[in-house]
């Protein structure tokens, strides 16, 4: 009888464990691919399948992706309605989708609707609870910050460099202790 106890629990407890590890062998699985060439890198898949894995595959893609769109479209959007015109440098396109997204993530945005009134898209904003994710990993999420709109010095550049490669500009992550700066 204990016998069967002792298969019975092995089989549950292996049940357990591979979907436990399914999230995290699909984010390595898809990484790996990435490294080796045979998928295209992206960095919000790999923030996304990492966060999920973390969360025992509790999140929503098409949720996350959703709001990505969402803040990508305002993007530019206000780069067009808002172009810089005294800048001579090189690489002017670059710099107004940067400055939009930068600006889309810090300050309050005024949408016109089509029936003329208007709405209001509000800033992201720094957590200052738990900023180092030691009570609460997710605090370091950009799926955190999507679904709060508060963030850290790891969130916050995440969806900077998220947003700024779904518009096909370059944004790079420069890493000091305990932060995370975006690098041009």
């Amino acid at each position: 009888m204990i016998k069967k106890y002792i298969l019975f629990f092995l089989l549950f407890a292996q049940n357990i464990v591979f979907s436990q590890e399914n999230p995290y062998n699909l984010a390595f699985s898809s990484m790996q691919n990435m490294l080796a060439g045979k998928e295209k890198m992206n960095f919000k898949k790999t923030v996304f399948l990492t966060e999920n894995a973390f969360s025992h595959n509790q999140l929503d893609i098409v949720q996350f992706n959703k709001q990505i769109r969402l803040l990508v479209g305002l993007s530019k959007e206000f780069s067009q309605a808002n172009p810089i015109n005294n800048y001579t440098q090189k690489g002017k396109a670059t710099v107004a989708l940067r400055g939009a997204v930068f600006k889309v993530m810090t300050d309050t945005v005024t949408i016109l609707l089509p029936n003329g009134e208007k709405a209001y898209h509000l800033p992201f904003t720094y957590d200052f609870e738990d900023y180092f994710g030691e009570q609460d990993w997710t605090k370091m999420f950009v799926t955190k910050l999507l679904a709060t709109r508060k963030g850290n010095c790891h969130s916050l550049p995440y969806l900077y460099k998220i947003l700024c490669e779904e518009l096909g500009v370059s944004a790079n992550l420069a890493l000091a202790p305990n932060h995370i700066y975006i690098k041009h």
